[in-house]
């Protein structure tokens, strides 16, 4: 079921209509990205989600999670738990 809510997460990110203005376009980035961040969009949306994450994991257990939007992306949507 999460893979759904990944792929569908992607393409809300990646939908002209509310992405922000990333890597290929002709004006520059609200903030600037690394060299090797060549997306046509930016990542506001997933550090969001990463940072909500954060808050909830620490309301929940404790415990820092300190948000990373890259790993948060790689541990639910990309790596397959066995």
């Amino acid at each position: 079921m999460f893979r759904f809510a990944c792929r569908a997460f992607m393409a809300f990110m990646s939908d002209p209509e509310g992405a922000a203005r990333g890597a290929n376009n002709e004006q520059p980035s609200a903030f600037p990205n690394g060299e090797d961040f060549t997306g046509q969009y930016d990542r506001n949306y997933l550090t969001m989600a990463a940072i909500m994450y954060s808050e909830s994991y620490f309301l929940e257990t404790g415990q820092k999670w300190h948000p990373d939007g890259i790993a948060f992306w790689n541990d639910n949507c990309v790596v397959i738990s066995s």
